[in-house]
């Protein structure tokens, strides 16, 4: 049982990290352009939010595939 646990903590900091890495991408891009900065960090939180959901899907789906 304790070894099912940390793997889930660490499947959920490698999410938290590459969704943050990814807004953190499209944010500095997109505060580049001659948009307002607010919007551009908003958009960056947002693509932020989407990538944590779709990396804890695939996460999911992929634990889901190894337990069968």
């Amino acid at each position: 049982m304790e070894k099912k646990t940390s793997d889930n903590t660490i499947a959920k900091l490698i999410v938290l990290f590459v969704s943050v890495g990814i807004g953190s991408f499209i944010c500095a891009i997109l505060e580049r352009t001659e948009m307002n900065v607010w919007f551009a960090r908003g958009i960056g939180a947002c693509a932020t939010i989407v990538a944590g959901f779709l990396c804890s899907l695939v996460a999911r789906k992929l634990g889901r595939n190894k337990d069968s």
